[in-house]
């Protein structure tokens, strides 16, 4: 009987345990616009289930100087981009390239949440200006480390998980229709102009 109690104990304390078992880690990024004209915000969102401190990456459509000789004048960037397992920065390196890179640090705390950015006034620029000037794809690279703080010091932090995610815009030129309506409003004020002097100089001859 008194084996059966404790079974039947056991099998309840694993229940229990395993109902405050951390869900994996998951990373989402998106833009609120999926085209945007030349000087145009973004904004962007990110969004994350657990405590934790990531790096939001915006490439533009233009190549730079090497971004990567540039970490030594961004000392928050280059901490979070060392803290990354190297086969994350691998892939992150791969996909940036020579692109004119800005960024972004998005800390965030117990529980996750949702973090809204707005491109370009919220980012920093590594080897370029942030801008939406030039048109083209912007790609967008949200790499983010989970972790747990102990004994309550800030400094002392045990890394749990890391996971990234990605997305894009594109910068576009005018829409047809405006280019159309704008046109039409310059003929027209030729028209408006010249059509006076036509009649005059036609009188003048009569």
């Amino acid at each position: 009987m008194k084996a059966a109690l404790v079974l039947v104990v056991l099998l309840s304390l694993v229940l229990a345990l395993s109902s405050f078992a951390k869900a994996p880690l998951e990373v989402s990024v998106g833009v609120e616009h999926p085209q945007i004209m030349p000087l145009q915000n973004q904004m962007i969102d990110t969004t994350t289930n657990e405590r934790g401190v990531g790096i939001l990456f915006v490439l533009q459509p233009a190549n730079g100087t090497p971004w990567a000789d540039f970490l030594d004048e961004h000392p928050t960037l280059q901490a979070i981009w060392q803290m990354l397992p190297e086969d994350v920065r691998t892939r992150a390196a791969e996909s940036i390239g020579k692109k004119i890179v800005s960024f972004l640090t998005v800390s965030v705390g117990s529980g996750g949440g949702i973090e809204i950015a707005t491109f370009p006034e919220d980012f920093t620029g590594v080897n370029g200006v942030p801008a939406t000037t030039t048109m083209g794809e912007y790609k967008v690279i949200f790499a983010y480390l989970s972790y747990e703080r102990t004994d309550g010091d800030e400094s002392r932090c045990w890394l749990l998980e890391v996971d990234f995610d990605c997305g894009s815009w594109n910068v576009i030129p005018e829409v047809p229709g405006t280019i159309v309506a704008s046109t039409a409003m310059v003929f027209a004020l030729i028209g408006y102009l010249a059509i006076p002097k036509l009649r005059r100089g036609k009188r003048i001859r009569l």
